[in-house]
């Protein structure tokens, strides 16, 4: 069974497919660019509930949270890999793997939101 994962790199994040034991194909996502989208509409809403002081307004806190998770999911389920590479090492530490290549190290959290999912 094929898996797939939210991996970091050093450049930002990226959809990992496990090809085999010893291949894997990533694509970068725009989860970083969501990140900042997320960020300047949790100010946008502090500042009106500054301004207003209505409590309910912070529930639009809950916008840049769906709209985060949003773009994981679709990064996970859509995105298909652009790039292929041997697996040359592979670090297991608790819940943190860290899979190096020739080319770039990617690091995942088991478990999490970032962690793997079946490939569908």
């Amino acid at each position: 069974m094929k898996k797939k994962a939210i991996g970091l790199s050093d450049d930002g994040y990226y959809v990992i497919f496990f090809i085999s034991e010893s291949e894997i194909g990533y694509k970068k996502t725009q989860i970083n660019e969501m990140y900042y989208v997320s960020f300047i509409i949790v100010l946008l809403v502090s500042i009106l509930y500054v301004i207003f002081r209505y409590i309910l307004v912070l529930t639009l806190f809950i916008i840049p949270i769906l709209v985060y998770l949003f773009t994981i999911a679709i990064s996970l389920h859509l995105y298909k890999p652009e790039i292929y590479e041997k697996i040359t090492k592979v670090e297991i530490n608790d819940k943190i793997i860290k899979i190096h290549t020739s080319n770039k190290t990617f690091i995942i959290h088991r478990g999490k939101i970032l962690g793997f999912t079946d490939q569908i």
